[in-house]
């Protein structure tokens, strides 16, 4: 799987542009390469007195799509064999039904 993410490095408060030391986003997988790139400051909006405001998580539809794709190419066997198997028990409930 591709793991996408940024990462952020503040002296200050993580919502507003006060001391912020560096912004990067990085795609990569385990053991392999990672890209990594510079960001302009994005403020996130957390209010961390109300906890019913959902927390920021980082997005990224390009690598959601690449992550859906490798889990569609994952299940496809997977799929295969769940079909033979229901096949196969139609068959035995069928020849079973059928000597009863």
């Amino acid at each position: 799987m591709i793991v996408a993410g940024e990462v952020r490095l503040y002296t200050g408060w993580v919502h507003n542009e006060s001391r912020i030391s560096d912004q990067v986003e990085f795609e990569g997988t385990v053991d392999g390469e990672t890209a990594v790139w510079d960001r302009e400051f994005e403020p996130i909006q957390i209010d961390y007195a109300n906890r019913d405001v959902e927390e920021y998580q980082y997005q990224n539809a390009t690598v959601k799509s690449k992550n859906d794709e490798i889990w569609r190419e994952r299940l496809k066997p997977v799929a295969a064999v769940a079909g033979v198997l229901l096949v196969g028990i139609l068959l035995v409930v069928s020849v079973l039904s059928r000597r009863r």
